[in-house]
C-alpha cells in the first residue's frame, strides 16, 4: 500500500490458536500541517479512537527512514495510554543496522526499553510471524493480576538494594503494595512519607518491579499512600 492512501481503520476478525483477534489497520499518522485536508484529519482522528479502544498497538516503523519526532509521539502516546506495545520495524531485508535502531529508539525514548522492538520485512515475510504471538503474549501480560507476594517480594527487594532517600532527615519507610487495576496493571504502595519521595526513586521503583514481574511492553503505572506504620 502506498504511504498516505489508506483512509479508513480496517476491521479484519480472525482465530489463532485460542484466541479471537481482532485486527485493526488504521491510516498512517503523518505530522500535522495547517494544510491538512478534510479527510486527512478525520482519517487521523479515527486512527487515535482505533488506537484508544485496542489492547495491544504495533507502531510500525520504516526502517528506511530517520526516527521522527512524531513517530516518537505516538509512541508515547499509545504507552501513555496504558496500551500494550510492540515497535515493528520494517524492510529488513533491505539490511538494516539493528542495534543502530535501538540505541535510536531508546535515546529518543528511553522507556522503550520495556517495548520489544520487532524487525521484520513485509515484502519478504521474515520476521512478521513474531508479531502476533508476542501481542498475545502481551495481551495476556495486560489483563492477567499480579501476585500479591511477588509484588512485595519484588518491592522489598529492591528496596533493600538501593536504600531510599531520608529527605529533612526524615527517613522513608515502605510498608506493602497491591494491585489495584488491570489493564494495564495499577500498583498502590503504602509508604510513611510519600510527598517527600523524589522522583528518580520512584522511577528506580518502578523499573525494578517491571523487571521483576517481566511485564515488557506493558506499561506500568504506581501510585503511593501515606501510611504510618
Amino acid at each position: 500500500t502506498l504511504p498516505g492512501t489508506t483512509r479508513d481503520s480496517i476491521d479484519t476478525y480472525m482465530k489463532w490458536q485460542d484466541y479471537r483477534i481482532r485486527l485493526v489497520d488504521t491510516a498512517g499518522l503523518r505530522r500535522r500541517t495547517r494544510k491538512m485536508d478534510d479527510v486527512e484529519f478525520y482519517s487521523t482522528v479515527r486512527t487515535w479512537k482505533s488506537i484508544s479502544r485496542g489492547d495491544v498497538v504495533i507502531v510500525v516503523l520504516d526502517g528506511q527512514d530517520v526516527l521522527s519526532h512524531q513517530d516518537i509521539r505516538i509512541i508515547s502516546r499509545a504507552w501513555d495510554l496504558g496500551k500494550g506495545l510492540i515497535i515493528g520495524v520494517n524492510k529488513i531485508d533491505l539490511g538494516l543496522e539493528k542495534d543502530r535502531w535501538i540505541e535510536s529508539i531508546t535515546e529518543r525514548y528511553p522507556p522503550s526499553r520495556w517495548i520489544p522492538i520487532v524487525f521484520f520485512s513485509a515484502l519478504t515475510g521474515q520476521g512478521v510471524g513474531r508479531l502476533l504471538p508476542e501481542a498475545c503474549r502481551i495481551s495476556e501480560l495486560r489483563r492477567n493480576p499480579v501476585k500479591t507476594s511477588k509484588v512485595n517480594k519484588a518491592l522489598r527487594e529492591a528496596v533493600s538494594r538501593v536504600q531510599p532517600p531520608s529527605p529533612k532527615g526524615k527517613a522513608i519507610r515502605f510498608f506493602y503494595a497491591t494491585q489495584i487495576r488491570k489493564t494495564p496493571p495499577l500498583l498502590l504502595v503504602f509508604v510513611s512519607r510519600p510527598d517527600l519521595l523524589p522522583d528518580n526513586y520512584r522511577k528506580y521503583i518502578e523499573n525494578s518491579l517491571r523487571d521483576a514481574l517481566s511485564l515488557k511492553g506493558v506499561p506500568l503505572k504506581i501510585v503511593y499512600r501515606k501510611r504510618e506504620h
